[in-house]
């Protein structure tokens, strides 16, 4: 990617600031790819970083009359984008973390009154969710979450690194979150909401 010299960069938000649109589509072109890639650096996921990247963009253009006055604006949009991974990361640990609770409450707890169903329709959406894993990946999620296996056991127990069991672990509650999407979120939600 072409990085413009600081003046270059610094004209064309400028031009951004008065509302040009051949500006923003220039600043567009340069940035998008560099932008693309640290956000998929640490979020691993193309259509995460993809969202991100135009969430930076879109923040430029609703925002745009701050760029007439900052000193370095490539630096700007790229804090920017640091800024948005992070909160990504921040509401995906917590979604995982609400997940594991619900995984482990659904687990060895009994429900009483109104949330037997709320707990039946919720077990049901995630069984679901986890019948949708690849093989490898069900076997250790399953072992940990039912049989309460550590990373280390489990490793031992498949002839896998720790290191390895820890990373689909990661990705089984990932896919899981993106498969459960909204509705099991709300549920979920007030499940939580209900035992804390």
């Amino acid at each position: 990617m072409k990085v413009l010299p600081l003046y270059d960069s610094k004209l064309l938000f400028r031009q951004l600031a008065e509302g040009d649109e051949a500006a923003f589509r220039r600043i567009f072109e340069l940035y998008k790819t560099r932008l693309f890639f640290i956000a998929l650096r640490m979020l691993k996921v193309p259509a995460e970083a993809e969202e991100i990247v135009q969430e930076v963009f879109m923040t430029l253009w609703v925002n745009q009359t701050k760029f007439a006055n900052i000193d370095d604006p490539e630096a700007y949009i790229i804090t920017i984008t640091y800024n948005r991974v992070y909160s990504q990361l921040k509401k995906i640990a917590s979604e995982n973390k609400l997940l594991a609770e619900l995984l482990y409450v659904m687990q060895y707890d009994h429900y009483s009154g109104d949330d037997i169903l709320v707990g039946r329709e919720t077990k049901a959406i995630i069984d679901q969710a986890i019948e949708q894993l690849p093989p490898q990946r069900k076997l250790i999620f399953q072992l940990s979450r039912h049989h309460g296996l550590t990373h280390d056991q489990i490793a031992e127990k498949l002839n896998l690194s720790p290191n390895t069991v820890r990373n689909q672990i990661a990705k089984a509650l990932q896919q899981i979150r993106t498969s459960l999407g909204l509705k099991v979120l709300i549920i979920v939600a007030t499940f939580w909401n209900n035992y804390n």
